[in-house]
């Protein structure tokens, strides 16, 4: 999860665990991490498959302007 996610932190990672009806505990999760050698977020932003803000919303952006567009007719 968190090499495929990389801004997701500690937290994020117990709660989607937690939906799959994973019970494990932030400092478990931690743990784990630290042996795979994956850090908390600001640490993996550097690594491969990282997704920085701006390119996020480049490709969102469609959907972001709908969005507000849809809103703001209503």
């Amino acid at each position: 999860m968190a090499r495929e996610n990389p801004g997701w932190g500690y937290l994020r990672i117990v709660g989607e665990l937690l939906k799959l009806r994973v019970p494990i505990g932030k400092s478990s999760v931690r743990r784990i991490l630290r042996e795979k050698g994956l850090y908390p977020t600001p640490d993996r932003s550097s690594r491969p498959g990282f997704q920085p803000w701006q390119t996020f919303i480049q490709a969102y952006v469609n959907t972001l302007v709908a969005c507000d567009f849809f809103c703001k007719t209503i």
